[in-house]
């Protein structure tokens, strides 16, 4: 479905909520996106395999850069999945590369800031599956060549709080200023 945003340059927009694998491969999928007022685009941390997306442990990893963040770690697939999970990496990495700026990106995209709230929440290992992270538009020009304008980013943690109320959504959401 991204290739073929991408292919007709197509013009994405996010009208009530954007998460997860929708910001990971939607809403950079194409050469421009529009997140209109009171939509939310929030990152979560997707398992570390994408054979197996559901698993709930977390670790801290080195990022190529010497820093540390959370990530979902691995679950490491049946070698009977293993192929296929070849395959899905494969072709993740082949996504990122054609919509990414930094050759070092590692998806989910993420700040100093993100991290250490986190951190600070959640300092133990095996945590909560639905934390998931707002990502101030100051950050897209260097991450993605997605261009992704918003009409209006929410101006504080409150106003994510009312957002992720008013969708419904059962997920803590962390702002980013």
């Amino acid at each position: 479905m991204s290739n073929l945003l991408g292919g007709r340059h197509a013009t994405v927009v996010v009208y009530d909520y954007c998460l997860a694998g929708c910001a990971n491969y939607l809403l950079i999928a194409s050469d421009q996106a529009y997140v209109l007022k009171g939509a939310l685009v929030a990152w979560d941390y997707e398992s570390t395999d994408p054979a197996l997306p559901f698993c709930s442990r977390y670790a801290s990893v080195r990022m190529p850069s010497g820093e540390f963040r959370l990530q979902r770690g691995s679950c490491q697939p049946m070698p009977e999945k293993e192929a296929d999970w070849r395959r899905v990496v494969l072709a993740q990495n082949k996504f990122f590369k054609q919509r990414v700026i930094d050759p070092l990106f590692e998806a989910p995209p993420d700040n100093r800031y993100l991290r250490k709230v986190r951190k600070n929440l959640y300092f133990d290992s095996v945590l909560d599956h639905r934390i998931a992270w707002t990502l101030h538009p100051r950050y897209f020009a260097r991450l993605f060549k997605t261009k992704v304008i918003y009409e209006a980013y929410p101006e504080s943690q409150t106003d994510v709080d009312d957002l992720v109320s008013r969708l419904h959504l059962e997920l803590k959401v962390i702002y980013d200023p």
